[in-house]
């Protein structure tokens, strides 16, 4: 990062996303650290921190926007983030399940929750139906029918998975080899 009074210039990424006018740099050199921009602006202020902690020195890897919240995915973990008046809360939903960098870009988000690819594993992320809470999240294992093919199509350790969504569908692509295996899941 170069540092010029206070902000900071071209802040060392591998993503950003723009959501509720701000910028959020996140990935690589950042580690477990998100940076913001200030509301409508390019200008990421030094104090501008959002800190996930070291659980087991985990990268940033994906930010999803869900309702109201960022969702944050490290490698081992998943965070909750709320904007307040000043500043950001954090909560770790938990330190079991995250994603990999091949990974990051099978999180998406859907009429309920996000869907996402772990390891040989699909999960969703929802809330909790008995407490009517938004910020109570439960991470569910929803691969279970399919296991015996996402273990023989893991993917190859080069190339990233990829999901994307319809009104009605979440589609998980991985590539295998010299081809592309497309999973359907009607949620």
């Amino acid at each position: 990062f170069e540092t010029v009074t206070n902000t900071l210039k071209n802040p060392l990424s591998e993503n950003i996303l723009y959501w509720k006018h701000r910028m959020y740099a996140y990935g690589g050199v950042l580690e477990s650290s998100i940076y913001t921009s200030d509301v409508d602006s390019a200008i990421f202020p030094v104090s501008n921190i959002i800190d996930l902690g070291t659980y087991q020195k985990g990268i940033v890897r994906k930010l999803i926007p869900w309702r109201d919240y960022l969702i944050a995915f490290t490698d081992n973990s998943v965070h909750l983030i709320q904007e307040q008046e000043i500043g950001f809360t954090t909560k770790v939903i938990n330190t079991f399940v995250g994603v990999s960098e091949l990974d990051a870009d099978t999180c998406v988000s859907v009429m309920n929750g996000i869907i996402f690819k772990s390891g040989n594993k699909i999960y969703t992320l929802s809330p909790s139906y008995n407490s009517g809470i938004d910020t109570i999240l439960n991470i569910s294992e929803v691969s279970k029918p399919i296991q015996h093919i996402l273990e023989k199509y893991q993917g190859d350790n080069y190339s990233p998975n990829f999901a994307f969504t319809t009104s009605e569908n979440y589609y998980l692509c991985i590539k295998h080899m010299f081809q592309t295996i497309c999973l359907k899941y009607n949620y």
